[in-house]
């Protein structure tokens, strides 16, 4: 992973409480379209057993705003 990336995901972690806890991770760069996050499920697990809601919005916005 590049410099740049580790830095975004120190970043996100470090001020970004909810990153942390549902452990956020930059992944790659993607060509020139950006890089890849992921928030593994075990993390994110609701009372069924299935990625909480809350978590893929958060996600979803998280890579957004750090692609602005």
């Amino acid at each position: 992973m590049s410099h740049r990336l580790d830095d975004l995901e120190s970043y996100l972690r470090r001020k970004i409480v909810l990153a942390r806890a549902m452990d956020l991770r930059v992944l790659r760069e993607e060509g020139d379209l950006g890089f890849v996050i992921e928030a593994p499920v075990a993390a994110n697990l609701n009372h069924l057993g299935t990625a909480f809601g809350g978590s893929i919005n958060a996600i979803a916005t998280l890579a957004a705003y750090s692609a602005l």
